[in-house]
């Protein structure tokens, strides 16, 4: 007989009634009442008190009870037919991953962990990286907002591309450095300053000019990467170290005059007779991606400088009006700045944060998986939104995306698009999965009397599914760190983070 809340209440209630049987039964003999209806029940109301009732209350609950668990121990089946962890992720509540990673230390002492969702980051998590996964309006920037005060607080150094301004103004001090060629407070540079030996004309020139996601098309990036290397290696020997010079050259030279420019150059063989349609696609290109840097005042500012210099944090701004303006340039100074670091000393190196916080709205980053892979040795730690993994297959490709995707270790989910099931399903399986035992009675009633069989079933499903992760609602979602954490399901809670500056002071 298989045990149930029902048959354990009948149980119960069969148990108490023989026991007050029992209780009435002894307590009638023994005492020879004349009215029992009137005194049993006083004497019931007092019979753990009345010292000559206790010990019959305790024989009578002794028979009640001690046969019927008897009973049910050698007649029942007791054996777990319901659903069996095996092994697999685990899931937890957010205040128990939170004492599971908090680390102790002095009240008076200054923060040792960053926190996302209201959870401590485990120390040796940081450099796995960081990608916060959900849809428009579902909380990642309320996610970046506590991480980066919480870094902030610690005396970590930021690299924020900061759309609007959102970080800049609440987060901003004396110190800080602000890339935006139409804010006033912005420095003025130059690619040139970024160079230091022969082999930066190549390595720049990548940054600049991304490859190609159409690999039916990256000829003729690579012919425009060419041209951009060469040009300034020539520039830079004559003395013209200046962008209105390089512009000119690329963008607005006539053909024969720039051949003659970089005759002898590696470039020279763009301009052979016969290619004047290629070279028209190749300047194309290269209008594209180094038009935007006519924006740029003159300065003496340098990325590698600031990296090397150890001060302040930095914003690279935006508005939603500038962004097609600006995206080959803010592109092009992130992934310049991720092939810098990748060059900084590797002796004890301080915590440096690059927050993303919409990784598809810039350009292909050539450097960035370089960054990802070999970053940790630096002290990099990058921080990424995504709204769509479609968004990163559009940009790198499937398979470079995935390869991305797996470079992030610590990853918060929250809500998913129902429109993109695609984006729940992979989020669902970097969540984990579990292995189940599913045990099955069957029940069977034959002439000879009841048979009973039983088999089980092992069966691997999703931790969270993802119709889960589509129903979430504002500021909840999943956060998994990287090694051997469970999944804690968390509830963001928007921090109190108030403009203290203006996110943008126009030129």
């Amino acid at each position: 007989m298989k045990i149930t809340l029902r048959i354990l209440a009948l149980a119960l209630l069969t148990s108490i009634l023989i026991s007050l049987f029992a209780w009435c039964w002894m307590v009638l003999h023994q005492f020879n009442i004349a009215n029992p209806w009137t005194t049993l029940p006083m004497g019931l109301w007092q019979t753990f008190e009345h010292p000559s009732l206790r010990p019959i209350a305790w024989k009578a609950l002794a028979l009640g009870f001690i046969p019927m668990g008897f009973a049910l121990y050698w007649t029942g089946d007791w054996s777990n037919d319901g659903d069996r962890v095996l092994r697999g992720a685990k899931l937890v509540t957010g205040k128990e991953l939170a004492k599971r990673t908090r680390l102790k230390r002095r009240k008076d002492a200054a923060p040792l962990q960053v926190e996302i969702a209201g959870v401590p980051i485990p120390v040796e998590c940081e450099p796995s990286h960081f990608l916060l996964s959900g849809s428009t309006n579902t909380g990642k920037s309320t996610a970046i907002d506590q991480l980066l005060a919480t870094v902030i607080a610690r005396g970590d150094r930021a690299i924020v591309i900061d759309p609007n301004g959102h970080a800049l103004a609440r987060f901003g001090k004396k110190g800080d450095t602000l890339l935006n060629p139409f804010d006033k407070r912005s420095p003025g540079g130059s690619l040139f300053n970024e160079i230091r030996k022969p082999y930066d004309f190549e390595r720049l020139s990548k940054s600049v000019v991304p490859d190609s996601p159409d690999p039916n098309t990256q000829e003729w990036h690579t012919s425009a990467q060419l041209m951009l290397s060469e040009t300034m290696r020539t520039m830079a020997q004559a003395g013209e170290n200046t962008t209105e010079r390089l512009l000119y050259w690329l963008t607005a030279a006539p053909a024969a005059e720039l051949a003659s420019f970089l005759v002898g150059s590696a470039a020279s063989g763009l301009f052979q007779p016969g290619a004047e349609k290629a070279l028209a696609s190749t300047r194309f290109i290269l209008t594209k991606h180094v038009g935007p840097y006519q924006h740029l005042r003159v300065g003496d500012f340098s990325l590698r400088n600031w990296l090397e210099s150890s001060q302040g944090n930095l914003y690279i701004t935006w508005r939603e009006d500038m962004l097609d303006s600006l995206r080959p340039l803010v592109s092009g100074w992130v992934d310049i700045l991720m092939a810098s670091i990748l060059i900084l000393p590797t002796e004890n190196p301080h915590p440096l944060w690059l927050v993303l916080d919409e990784l598809a709205s810039l350009e292909r980053l050539g450097s960035l998986e370089a960054a990802l892979t070999k970053g940790r040795k630096h002290g990099l730690r990058v921080v990424a939104g995504l709204q769509a993994v479609a968004q990163l297959d559009a940009l790198y490709g499937r398979d470079n995306a995935k390869t991305l995707r797996s470079c992030f270790r610590n990853l918060l989910a929250l809500g998913c698009s129902n429109a993109d099931p695609e984006t729940a399903k992979a989020i669902s399986d970097g969540l984990g999965q579990i292995e189940i035992e599913r045990m099955q009675t069957t029940y069977n009633q034959g002439q000879t009397g009841a048979t009973t069989s039983k088999s089980s079933q092992r069966t691997t499903e999703s931790l969270v599914l993802p119709s889960e992760l589509t129903s979430l609602p504002p500021l909840h979602g999943y956060l998994k760190f990287a090694g051997d954490y469970p999944v804690a399901k968390v509830q963001l809670v928007p921090g109190n983070f108030s403009a203290r500056i203006k996110p943008f002071k126009e030129r």
